[in-house]
């Protein structure tokens, strides 16, 4: 009986304990300059943002679904770079990346209550990147926002997964 109570006790705290790796703050921002110059960020430790992660259900369900996917995205391939700069922005901003392989390249803006304020989605070939993002069309207010990007290809889909926090001034 005790060893029941003592597992049961345990799971219940592994279970209360369990981390999400979405943050409801979306401030954990990457500060870059208008010609993308990495100036420092908003916390201490690890990286958090252009990581790749896993993904709740929520968050796949952002990207709506599509068969627009290029015939030439069949194999995967990951970023090797990616940056929203400037960060924090008041305007216009970019979103620059870097990808190995042709593939689907989505992405999402939503704020801390999960509404959606910009989503793109382009068949993009391997190289460098830059999607320009005009804030003042997409009546945003200041505050937090986090952006979800993710590559596919065919029978790949979301095969690279990641995010990056957005601070609008």
């Amino acid at each position: 009986m005790r060893a029941l109570s003592f597992l049961l006790l345990l799971c219940l705290s592994v279970v209360a304990c369990k981390k999400s790796h979405d943050t409801k703050e979306y401030n954990d921002i990457d500060y870059y300059d208008a010609d993308g110059n990495a100036l420092g960020k908003s916390y201490d430790g690890a990286e958090r943002n252009y990581q790749p992660e896993n993904w709740d259900k929520w968050q796949y369900q952002l990207f709506k679904a599509t068969d627009s996917m290029s015939r030439d995205t069949i194999a995967t391939g990951k970023l090797t770079e990616a940056k929203l700069y400037p960060n924090p922005v008041k305007d216009e901003q970019y979103l620059m990346f870097s990808n190995t392989v042709p593939a689907l390249f989505r992405a999402v803006l939503i704020d801390k209550k999960k509404q959606k304020y910009w989503h793109y989605e382009q068949n993009v070939k391997a190289g460098q990147h830059y999607i320009h993002l005009n804030y003042d069309s997409l009546h945003i207010s200041a505050g937090f926002y986090r952006m979800y990007y993710s590559l596919s290809s065919i029978g790949y889909s979301h095969y690279y997964r990641a995010h990056a926090d957005v601070q609008v001034r």
